[in-house]
């Protein structure tokens, strides 16, 4: 099996991981994540 660093994936695949982990934490965008998670301290 190829360790982590030597694998691809495309944008679309990025996008869609992105999109599943926005819906679970109830959050529009990437930037509204960022500010949840700064606002809660957990970055």
């Amino acid at each position: 099996m190829p360790q982590a660093s030597t694998r691809q994936l495309g944008p679309p695949t990025v996008d869609r991981h992105i999109a599943n982990i926005l819906t679970k934490i109830h959050q529009p965008t990437r930037a509204a994540a960022a500010a949840y998670a700064t606002t809660n301290s957990l970055l």
